[in-house]
């Protein structure tokens, strides 16, 4: 009985002991160590509000209301104060297709205007008069060919782009007026010889692809056939080519894009506008 009485207590002593240990632990030890943590964490800066993310949706808001001039502002207002906002690359792209959507809408009637045809004018003619394309023209006005009548009421909107190709970025960046206006995607850039960034070019002419013929703006068959445009340095230009096309295909060299980006290049660049390879 007196053996029992004292093994129970050894074994109550031992507990304690061990008890009393993980308090020790607890408070001295691992309390410390989440107060420490929970300090770290308190201390630890919030992350950072983006404020693109805000002016993005109500860039959106405004284009589904179809308001796309204020929509446009303020993506350019993302676009030169947000850099670095998640919604960035996003307003760059959503800007390039409102602008485009606006520059050929006939509704949309800022930066446009109103030319009354006379006697002996062409396409052409009041295209180089006016600072645009024929295909804009075209466009714009709904033509679906080149015939036009002394008093023929046209629309007309001025191209005056500056054009920047990023070779590191591999796209395609047209301002106006130091506004951000379009971007394109590059598939590859292959400069001819020994050419090498940074280049300046201008645009030398504009053709479309016809089997082994070539065909000029005003020739029959020019609008349904794949376009390039040719740089004044021999060699030089842009060219469509698709992705999923094998890479022994591309034409070198060139700066590839998808065909339907250089079929809206054709309409927005004009003979002689400057282009900056960086």
């Amino acid at each position: 009985m007196v053996i029992r009485i004292f093994f129970a207590l050894v074994t109550l002593a031992v507990l304690g002991l061990a008890i009393g240990s993980l308090v020790y632990i607890l408070e001295e030890v691992e309390k410390p160590k989440v107060a420490a943590a929970r300090e770290i964490k308190e201390a630890a800066p919030p992350k950072p509000i983006d404020p693109g993310i805000r002016e993005y949706k109500a860039a959106l808001k405004l284009a589904k209301n179809r308001q796309l001039a204020a929509a446009r502002d303020k993506l350019r207002y993302i676009i030169r104060y947000f850099p670095r906002s998640e919604r960035h690359q996003m307003a760059r792209n959503l800007c390039s297709e409102i602008n485009l959507d606006l520059l050929i809408s006939p509704n949309f009637v800022e930066g446009k205007k109103d030319y009354e045809v006379v006697s002996g004018d062409s396409l052409s003619e009041i295209a180089k008069k006016h600072e645009t394309t024929i295909e804009c023209l075209k466009r714009l006005n709904g033509m679906m060919d080149f015939k036009i009548m002394p008093g023929d009421h046209l629309l007309t909107r001025s191209l005056n782009f500056k054009v920047s190709v990023d070779t590191k970025r591999k796209t395609l960046t047209m301002l106006e007026d130091g506004e951000f206006f379009a971007e394109f995607p590059v598939i590859d850039i292959r400069l001819p010889g020994k050419l090498r960034p940074p280049v300046q070019d201008t645009v030398r002419s504009k053709h479309a692809l016809a089997g082994k013929s070539t065909l000029i703006t005003t020739q029959r068959g020019y609008d349904l056939a794949p376009k390039e445009l040719r740089f004044s340095r021999r060699g030089l230009k842009i060219v469509g080519h698709k992705q999923k096309e094998s890479e022994d295909q591309l034409v070198q060299p060139g700066i590839i894009m998808d065909p339907t980006d250089v079929e809206e290049l054709t309409m927005l660049l004009r003979v002689s506008t400057a282009v900056h390879i960086l």
